[in-house]
């Protein structure tokens, strides 16, 4: 019984490491520029990744001179993506328990 205790205690440490709310999807597909999944769906990482990459691309400090404006909207689109492929991860969690 201690080991089923521990292994179970393991998988919940480990689900409470992210906590992806879906708020925070919807504002990430808005700084990416697409549409956010329904409800409970994995977003499509493909297609983030590649809007990830353009707008990288569009505002990456080397590119625009480190204004602090594009510099923001850099930072923004790459946390945008990690936060999706934190809440497809999540998905995938709630999905094996």
């Amino acid at each position: 019984s201690r080991v089923f205790r521990f292994r179970s205690q393991a998988k919940s440490d480990q689900m409470l490491t992210v906590i992806v709310k879906f708020a925070q999807v919807q504002r990430a597909c808005l700084a990416l520029y697409m549409d956010p999944p329904t409800r409970g769906q994995p977003a499509n990482l493909d297609t983030a990744r590649l809007k990830k990459k353009k707008l990288a691309r569009l505002y990456h400090p080397d590119v625009t001179g480190g204004d602090e404006g594009t510099r923001a909207k850099y930072e923004e689109a790459l946390n945008a993506y990690s936060v999706l492929e934190d809440y497809n991860e999540q998905l995938k969690q709630v999905e094996e328990l």
